[in-house]
């Protein structure tokens, strides 16, 4: 007499396991995609970068909808480009520090010639400052101004800075109180 064992067949066991697999992966799929994702002005504000809407030089938006504009209405989309033989830069920070100030600033041609000069004027007093030029991946900035708390009292400070390279000029001004 023989005694039959109840034994499963090899072929099955690895169908089920094939398909709990399948059955788990899709779930985590489903977790995964489900999550919502932030959107990407957040991003951009986080990690402090410029966006092209930070590049772009601000609009007007029109008073009257209905107005008879000469343009056409690709003319009215286009922005205004700056004048041949100028330079685009912009100042992006200034911070104060205990003992120093910070400026920093971005240039819209990628190079590392050329020259930086900042102007700080307030009330008769003028602190000027240079420095040389280095390039980033999309763009450059000057190699950064710092200067010393001492030199800058207390008060609204019109700093202007130009930028020149391959006798092209470009210039940002801002204004910004020291407290």
């Amino acid at each position: 007499m023989k005694i039959k064992r109840n034994t499963i067949n090899k072929k099955v066991v690895i169908s089920a396991i094939f398909v709990l697999a399948l059955v788990a992966g899709f779930s985590v799929f489903a977790i995964v995609s489900n999550r919502p994702t932030p959107p990407a002005e957040d991003l951009n504000q986080t990690a402090n970068i410029p966006t092209d809407q930070d590049k772009a030089p601000a609009t007007t938006p029109p008073t009257d909808e209905t107005s008879d504009s000469p343009k056409t209405p690709i003319e009215n989309d286009k922005q205004d480009t700056p004048p041949a033989g100028t330079v685009v830069t912009t100042i992006t920070s200034v911070t104060t520090y205990d003992n120093e100030i910070k400026i920093s600033s971005l240039i819209e041609s990628i190079t590392n010639t050329g020259t930086c000069k900042i102007s700080l004027k307030k009330s008769g007093v003028v602190v000027t400052r240079s420095s040389g030029i280095q390039a980033l991946p999309n763009a450059s900035t000057c190699k950064g101004f710092t200067i010393p708390r001492t030199e800058l009292p207390d008060g609204v400070w019109t700093i202007t800075l130009s930028v020149t390279i391959n006798n092209k000029t470009g210039t940002a001004t801002k204004e910004y109180e020291i407290k």
